[in-house]
């Protein structure tokens, strides 16, 4: 190896251990800093990470536009990610990163005028199969990350194969992201002689780390940290070191010129996916992850109508405070008081936002009906009755049918319908699913040792973790740091206590021809901790789900609540990451659902904003809420959360072993709500058959649908079109034609997609 690249930048915080306006004031004195050096050294490069920034560093220093587009022309300032923020990979879902690239890319197109190559990913928790398609679809050539590297890849440079295959050149900064740390003026005048902490030696050794994961190619060696100041004296200490000529030439580079640099064709391949680490973040704060999930089904929902009213909505303000909330601390939970307070008014700006949307979009005369965002045809319920919706449709409220009331019956009973049977006990617990086409039994039978939890039972663990770690704080070295930490996660668990609940009252609160809705009152106590719960579990016969809402509010600091589903000997589990199914290994974040299945017959817990899922011992656990801080860094008391009322809405599905798309159609539903507006004359969006769709949105170039087949195997698609759309042309990730792609003329086109492919096309 006879050259070293220095990366400069620094990792923005939008919110952490200080909150949004401190941080950003103190990143607009380091990026003011950072020109300068640029400006006064030819040889410097830098980066910055987040679009958000970009945009506000351009609306608050408009002197420095035509020195920063000089500089980004020259190739010294990029953009990189340029995302609109930097996200928790995990917990967003797949249209929401698809918005982070184009939102952002827009922003670095429109301030520097350069397009995003490097999708760089400092500080997350884990990153899922589907980010090479994702990505590469945005038009990024390389993906790089710091965090959650497998044990048995440990390799810096490789090529990473997505889960339908997709291939993007992939980077692992094996010794973190923040790398060679150079001295600001006052803290070393006297530069030129290297007596600094990271001199010629420091930098040795760093490289000597690096060389054990990365070989013979040439090093990338990031200049950064969290909110690091940049040096003015590393272009001169680079000089030195370079005419001293121990250590291989030390050039500034961006980071894809560093990237470049890679012997790519001789770079291992590695399939799958790098999760997870610090799985406490999956449920920390959790009205956080509820109020984002509730937000991306919202949007979807009403850019559709706006889609189908041909109204022309900008959504562009509601997607960038959403998106803004995707920041990796953020949602994570892992911030200060302030920066929850910052958190809670920007939800209440977005919901505001969406409110008054709404009003615009359902506010005109007309026959009151209810519209349906999603492709197939779904049920709901509303005040009226129950209403079938068609697919991408609307349907008049006067279709309700009003189901007949009946006799509350009393407990135990037993229900059946067309997907399951079930009988629930006394206290309001189901002790028996059988899935219907197999006659599979799905709960674990037996006595106490061979059933130890009732099945949906809410469970509470003492837990003595922090904002990241569930349970407890494990050691880490720096050397482990930077690799997955999964682990075993059990109902009982040695390192801390599990409490069951105790039913102080179960009784059936509602009955119709259509469902019967029980009510539970309990309690999980150990001295003075205690959660007062109340459990609503809701059977359909139009429904393949069992429907779970429980509610309480927050009395105890350092708990953990779960529920619990022991399930008859279901070997394989799998969870739901975007646009695929994904294998479930200790706890993980399980987008919507959380499946576990043997040859026969399976048994999915969904959920609604709560993603923390696991299944060890054959019990499938839902984590719903922690009660967690880390007042050891910051005032953060507010994340216990004591005092805070929450509800939680879950549900289990039994399916034949091969019916996948029942368990994605009743999730889509669970998180997608159906919108009360006038009928419409005129419909105009496209019906889609053979494939799911995760945005319906209007664009400048025509109107944009994202198709997606979740399946392993490949699937035939049909889009047939409605007046004013005559003709689809296939487009990339940002909703942009693909270069070179013919218009395939309608009004019925055929399309073919992969297994886990996702695609997008725009409607002309």
């Amino acid at each position: 190896m006879t050259k070293a690249y220095l990366v400069p930048t620094f990792h923005h915080d939008i919110a952490y251990l200080r909150p949004e306006a401190e941080y950003t004031a103190r990143c607009l004195e380091i990026l003011d800093e950072a020109l300068n050096i640029l400006k006064e050294n030819p040889e410097y490069r830098y980066f910055l990470e987040q679009a958000w920034l970009l945009e506000a560093y351009w609306d608050a220093r408009p002197e420095k536009r035509d020195l920063m587009r000089a500089l980004a022309q020259e190739g010294r300032l990029r953009c990189e990610p340029g995302l609109y923020a930097v996200p928790d990979m995990n917990l967003p879902d797949g249209e929401s990163l698809y918005m982070h690239a184009a939102v952002g890319g827009k922003i670095v197109r429109d301030t520097l005028g350069l397009k995003p190559r490097v999708c760089m990913i400092a500080d997350c928790w884990g990153h899922h199969a589907q980010i090479p398609q994702i990505m590469s679809q945005c038009g990024y050539e390389y993906y790089a990350f710091s965090r959650c590297m497998r044990y048995d890849a440990a390799r810096q440079n490789f090529v990473w194969r997505g889960a339908d295959g997709s291939l993007l050149k992939s980077h692992w900064m094996s010794t973190h992201y923040d790398g060679v740390g150079f001295p600001a003026a006052a803290e070393n005048e006297n530069a030129a002689e290297l007596e600094w902490a990271e001199g010629e030696q420091g930098i040795a050794r760093l490289m000597d780390k690096n060389r054990q994961a990365c070989g013979d190619d040439p090093q990338y060696l990031p200049v950064g940290g969290d909110m690091r100041f940049p040096s003015r004296l590393a272009p001169k200490i680079v000089k030195g070191l370079n005419a001293r000529g121990a250590l291989p030439e030390l050039v500034f580079a961006a980071p894809g010129d560093a990237l470049d640099a890679v012997d790519w064709d001789n770079a291992p391949v590695f399939g799958g996916e790098f999760v997870s680490s610090m799985q406490g973040t999956f449920a920390t704060n959790i009205w956080i992850k509820q109020k984002d999930r509730a937000y991306s089904g919202e949007l979807y929902a009403l850019e559709a109508l706006s889609a189908a009213l041909r109204a022309k909505k900008d959504f562009t303000l509601a997607w960038k405070l959403h998106l803004k909330n995707q920041f990796h601390d953020i949602i994570c939970g892992t911030i200060c008081n302030r920066a929850v307070r910052d958190v809670e008014a920007d939800f209440r700006a977005l919901g505001h936002l969406l409110d008054e949307t709404r009003r615009e979009l359902t506010g005109g005369a007309g026959e009151t009906a209810w519209f349906n965002a999603l492709p197939f045809p779904r049920r709901i319920r509303t005040e009226a009755g129950l209403i079938d919706l068609p697919a991408l449709g609307f349907a008049p409220a006067r279709e309700a049918e009003k189901p007949a009331p009946c006799e509350a019956p009393a407990l135990p009973l037993a229900f059946e319908n067309a997907w399951y049977a079930a009988r629930v006990n006394e206290q309001g617990c189901v002790v028996s699913l059988v899935e219907r086409q197999t006659g599979r039994e799905l709960v674990a039978s037996g006595d106490s040792a061979g059933n130890p939890v009732p099945f949906g039972a809410l469970t509470m663990q003492q837990d003595n973790g922090d904002s990241w770690w569930a349970l407890s704080v494990p050691r880490l070295t720096r050397e482990n740091q930077p690799f997955t930490h999964n682990r075993p996660d059990p109902l009982f668990r040695e390192d801390s206590a599990t409490f069951l609940p105790r039913i102080l009252e179960a009784k059936v609160v509602g009955a119709d021809a259509d469902r019967v809705v029980i009510r539970q009152a309990g309690e999980l106590r150990f001295w003075i901790t205690q959660v007062r719960f109340t459990t609503t579990v809701t059977l359909s016969r139009s429904a393949p789900e069992i429907d779970y809402h429980t509610e309480f509010a927050c009395e105890s600091k350092a708990i953990r609540l779960r529920a619990a589903f022991p399930v008859a000997d279901l070997g394989e589990a799998r969870r739901q990451i975007p646009y695929a199914l994904s294998a479930l290994e200790g706890e993980q974040a399980a987008q919507m659902f959380m499946d576990a299945r043997d040859k026969a017959a399976g048994l999915a817990v969904l959920n609604r904003g709560t993603p923390a899922g696991n299944m060890e011992a054959g019990v499938m656990l839902l984590t719903l809420f922690r009660s967690a801080a880390m007042e050891y860094k910051c005032d953060s008391d507010l994340s216990y959360n004591l005092g805070r009322a929450f509800a939680f809405d879950y549900a289990v599905c039994p399916h034949p072993a091969d019916d996948d798309e029942r368990l994605w159609r009743v999730a889509l539903a669970m998180n997608t709500p159906a919108i009360r507006c006038p009928l419409p004359l005129v419909n105009a969006l496209p019906r889609v058959e053979g494939a799911l769709l995760s945005c319906v949105r209007e664009t400048e170039d025509g109107l944009f649908l994202r198709l997606y087949n979740p399946s392993e195997e490949a699937a035939a698609c049909r889009v047939t079109l409605c007046a004013p759309y005559a003709s689809i042309l296939p487009a990339n990730g940002l909703a942009e034609p693909q270069p070179g792609a013919r218009p395939l003329p309608g009004p019925a086109v055929e399309l073919t997609l992969g297994p886990r492919k996702v695609q997008g096309i725009l409607c002309r």
